[in-house]
């Protein structure tokens, strides 16, 4: 009998392999197989979803410093013309 600890040590691709291939026929050792690929997929989309969400916030943090060093050009901008005005 086939169990997650034992699907675990195998890569998502070769279990969805074997299981198409028919490796497992029991209906009960079918049943572990799927419920593992399902579980196998929401974590792969989980993932994916954070690895977006990192590259989303590092554009982001981007935007803000170039957005943080054009407000400190005008504020130097603004002191030199103070300055010779002065």
């Amino acid at each position: 009998m086939i169990t997650s600890d034992d699907l675990d040590e195998l890569s998502q691709a070769e279990v969805q392999n074997r299981r198409d291939r028919g490796d497992w026929i029991d209906k009960a050792e079918l049943r572990v197989v799927d419920s593992w690929l399902r579980k196998a997929a929401r974590e792969q989309k989980f993932q994916e979803a954070c690895e977006r969400a990192g590259h989303s916030a590092a554009l982001d943090a981007r935007r803000l410093a170039i957005l943080g060093n054009c407000i400190a050009v005008v504020a130097l901008l603004v002191a030199i013309v103070a300055l010779v005005k002065g």
